[in-house]
C-alpha cells in the first residue's frame, strides 16, 4: 500500500515481537519516513480512528 499510494502516512500496530519484525522490514524497504510501527494489543486497546484499517493474520 505504501508503494502504491505515496501520499499516505501509515501506522501499523501489532504485538511487540511482531512490531520489531515490521520495523526491520520497513527500514529495509526505506519507508521509515512514512510508516510508523507501534506495539499494541487489539484485545486490550481499541483500534484508533483512521481513514483505513486493515487486518492481517489475526482474524481466524
Amino acid at each position: 500500500m505504501a508503494r502504491r499510494e505515496p501520499h499516505l502516512s501509515i501506522t501499523t500496530t501489532d504485538l511487540p515481537e511482531v512490531t520489531e519484525l515490521a520495523r526491520e522490514r520497513i527500514e529495509a524497504e526505506g519507508l521509515e519516513d512514512r510508516i510508523d510501527a507501534v506495539s499494541s494489543d487489539y484485545n486490550e486497546v481499541p483500534i484508533p480512528d483512521a481513514d483505513l484499517v486493515t487486518a492481517s493474520l489475526i482474524l481466524h
